[in-house]
């Protein structure tokens, strides 16, 4: 039997809902305000699965979520989000608070007992590696997404909110100095390398068409996936460019783990289904697909199993 807290201030529908999870043979904790919520979370003994209220007394859902994210050596918690609110600014938020997952008012039970499914499956999936990695692993994940989903805000808003978009989100056109932007965006990305990854970069100055905030959303993105990947191995990155008839190659060769060959056609989406997840969720290559085709780039990726990735952006002429 698994424990769920559930914190409702609101008293029908906190009973309604703890009759439902009852009912599907859960163990519930009710709570009625964020501060009592938070308090039953950090207790070592407290659920490992929570649905907070975005809307509550004393603390918000959202405010719980960060203050336990701040926790330190805090067992694994999956958190579901309920609230009002609809639009993907507000998941953006709640993701970023370190909220696992977010639902709106009124939602589906067919929809959230699968969530709350996908929650215990990945809370076992934690507990099985048995290894202090996987718990790093996760609270590095944690930090590393809320610092770069803001960066990350336009295209998930327009994901979350229509799948179809994917490809044609508004991007910052602009034109930029490789030479310059380029280290400027590495050492913005020092505080998450940390002695991790060490980064080189080698280029001549060079104009391209692509807006200095675009070309950090895609840098950054690559840096977060090579860092996940790497864990708690170093690794060292290369970053140069070269100018052709048809436009500047940006290239990011890394000498991490990488991926399967054979893997390499799932980039286009966040990465669940490889076969080396645990040690890498694939976050940042979405996204930096993502906003390399809503800036007219072509991203290429080729790896060798255990001898890490080599990407290739083909940047339009500035």
């Amino acid at each position: 039997m698994s424990r769920i807290l559930l914190a409702e201030d609101d008293r029908i529908s906190r009973v309604m809902l703890q009759a439902v999870l009852m009912k599907w043979g859960h163990e519930v904790v009710p709570v009625v305000d964020g501060r009592e919520a938070l308090d039953r979370l950090l207790d070592p003994d407290g659920p490992n699965l929570a649905i907070l209220d975005w809307l509550m007394p004393a603390l918000s859902g959202v405010e719980v979520c960060r203050m336990l994210r701040k926790s330190v050596g805090i067992r694994p918690i999956h958190i579901i989000l309920l609230t009002a609110k609809s639009r993907g600014a507000e998941a953006a938020e709640a993701l970023a608070a370190g909220a696992d997952d977010h639902m709106s008012k009124p939602y589906d039970l067919v929809e959230l007992q699968a969530r709350i499914q996908a929650g215990l499956r990945r809370l076992a999936s934690a507990g099985s590696s048995g290894s202090k990695l996987g718990l790093n692993q996760d609270l590095l994940l944690q930090s590393i997404l809320s610092r770069f989903l803001p960066l990350n805000r336009m295209a998930l808003e327009t994901v979350l909110a229509d799948p179809s978009q994917m490809g044609v989100l508004p991007v910052d056109k602009g034109r930029c100095d490789l030479a310059k932007v380029v280290p400027e965006i590495v050492a913005a990305a020092s505080a998450f390398l940390a002695d991790g990854v060490h980064v080189s970069v080698a280029g001549a100055p060079v104009q391209v068409g692509i807006g200095n905030r675009t070309l950090r959303q895609i840098l950054l993105n690559l840096l977060v996936h090579i860092r996940m990947a790497s864990a708690d191995r170093k690794c060292k990155v290369d970053i140069s460019w070269h100018e052709g008839a048809e436009g500047t190659t940006l290239r990011c060769v890394d000498d991490g783990p990488g991926i399967l060959p054979e893997d390499i056609t799932l980039l286009g989406w966040p990465v669940t289904t490889l076969r080396n997840q645990d040690l890498n969720p694939g976050f940042g290559l979405f996204f930096a697909n993502l906003a390399a085709e809503s800036a007219g780039c072509t991203i290429a990726c080729s790896a060798a199993e255990g001898r890490g990735l080599r990407t290739e952006i083909r940047l339009p002429a500035g």
